[in-house]
């Protein structure tokens, strides 16, 4: 399984044991705009899908994504942030309730994202290094390769099967990112929250390509064909002790569901509370600190 399996069973344990409100607002006809919000930050890495699939499979770094950068690098807590308090002001009129809720939702998957970059990332990074060091590939090609044992042997456990190249994978990694891509209020505001600390925003078109390449991917991962060569049976084996049980990937996505959950109880009491005062952002910066969900990153 990909890496975004890994983003989406973290979301799904964090809410489960979550505030009443973020399981509320998380749930029915918003849990599609959570899973979304679950991936927001890496989307701009979809964007021609097709170059990078040539990249992957000549094991070369891929090229460079300045949007994705941006979001891993620059103020990412701020914008989950200012993507909330977005969502709210649109929840409060009656022509906008629904765009607003939405965009709430999505708030709170793109914090638990935070949280399970923020916590996973200075591991896989180290450890990508130092398997760079002896394999003489490029840092991020193994950072991208640690990334992809992690979900594959995880979900294994997880399932008690392989879903790579079924309808099951296709659908388990589905994300529907119309709704960055559309006119209209929900996508206006996304931009303006954008625009607000970075000065510029991706178009509609980027986010159209976005998500035209992340659909592309999902019904790669899901060929019957293609899915089960990416990931080998023989490949997960021969890495499962450095990458999987040495590197104890269960305890550090518990320790990363962990800090997704508290993310998730003080955005969403923040926006249950409604009052973005000075106060209040300083009480919620206590735990939800700024800086790089990707420190000294390799990806």
């Amino acid at each position: 399984m990909p890496v975004e399996a890994v983003h989406l069973s973290g979301l799904v344990d964090s809410v489960a044991e979550s505030s009443h409100w973020v399981r509320r607002a998380t749930s029915g006809p918003f849990h599609r705009a959570t899973r979304l919000g679950a991936l927001f930050v890496d989307l701009p890495y979809f964007d021609r899908f097709s170059q990078a699939v040539v990249r992957y499979a000549l094991r070369t770094p891929q090229t460079p994504s300045v949007w994705g950068d941006v979001f891993h690098q620059r103020t990412p807590i701020a914008l989950g942030i200012a993507l909330a308090e977005s969502g709210h002001k649109l929840a409060q009129q009656s022509a906008t309730k629904e765009a607003g809720q939405t965009l709430m939702a999505l708030s709170l998957g793109y914090i638990s994202h935070a949280a399970l970059d923020t916590s996973m990332h200075p591991h896989i990074n180290r450890l990508a290094r130092e398997r760079a060091a002896r394999t003489g590939l490029a840092p991020s090609v193994e950072h991208q390769e640690i990334e992809k044992f992690h979900s594959l042997l995880f979900h294994e456990q997880r399932f008690g099967c392989d879903l790579m190249g079924t309808q099951k994978m296709r659908v388990y990694i589905e994300v529907d990112a119309s709704i960055l891509a559309d006119p209209g209020p929900l996508s206006d505001a996304v931009q303006r929250a954008i625009v607000s600390l970075h000065g510029k925003s991706p178009s509609l078109q980027d986010f159209r390509r976005y998500a035209s390449g992340y659909v592309s991917y999902s019904r790669l991962i899901g060929n019957s064909i293609v899915g089960p060569r990416i990931g080998p049976k023989s490949q997960r084996e021969a890495a499962r002790a450095e990458v999987f049980s040495a590197f104890d990937f269960p305890a550090r996505f518990a320790q990363a569901v962990a800090l997704s959950r508290r993310y998730l109880d003080a955005l969403g009491a923040y926006l249950a509370d409604g009052v973005f005062d000075q106060s209040a952002k300083r009480a919620l910066a206590a735990i939800l600190p700024e800086g790089s969900i990707d420190p000294d990153p390799c990806s």
